[in-house]
């Protein structure tokens, strides 16, 4: 099974929980992990999002990365043209750093976000706690890695988002969608 990655993330990410447990360390600003797997463009994917803990500010953003940006430092998920997301505190979903209408804001400790990549349709779609927001993205191509940006506003508590790639693990699984594998 996926986890996050070690080695494709920002220094600002502390990982724990074999992995499958990522948070913002000390600074302001985004900072942001990628899974070490990847939801390919021939399969149905699916992943969940566990807001393990939401800390001061809630402003994370799960989503997609085509894997090509710089993610070593401070960098925000779908603030460019290779990753698409859906924003904690709003609810809306954001791409090439522009946000849109989209659905339910998630900020409460255990919130699960379901995410499914259609990659034979092209489409991407997130269920917060089971129920569906609806299709967020169409018209993608290619491989994708699940991805996080958390953001750390002035010190602790920190954000905690937990990973879950292994459908036997997640809470919400979509039938007729393998998990992340690597």
């Amino acid at each position: 099974d996926a986890t996050f990655s070690s080695t494709d993330k920002s220094i600002y990410i502390i990982l724990s929980g074999g992995n499958l447990v990522a948070e913002r360390s000390t600074g302001v600003g985004y900072a942001s992990v990628r899974a070490t797997g990847k939801m390919l463009a021939t399969n149905k994917t699916q992943c969940e999002f566990v807001i393990t803990h939401v800390g001061l500010g809630p402003y994370v953003i799960v989503g997609i990365d085509d894997g090509t940006a710089n993610i070593s430092a401070t960098f925000q998920i779908a603030s460019d043209v290779h990753g698409y997301g859906y924003y904690q505190d709003t609810g809306e979903k954001i791409h090439s750093g522009s946000l849109a209408t989209y659905g339910a804001s998630f900020k409460t400790d255990g919130d699960v976000i379901t995410m499914l990549y259609d990659g034979p349709s092209g489409t991407l779609a997130f269920k917060k706690n089971g129920v569906s927001q609806g299709t967020a993205y169409s018209g993608l191509s290619g491989d994708f890695f699940p991805a996080v940006s958390i953001y750390s506003g002035s010190g602790p508590p920190t954000q905690q988002v937990t990973l879950r790639t292994n459908p036997a693990a997640m809470s919400y699984p979509e039938v007729g969608y393998v998990g992340v594998t690597n």
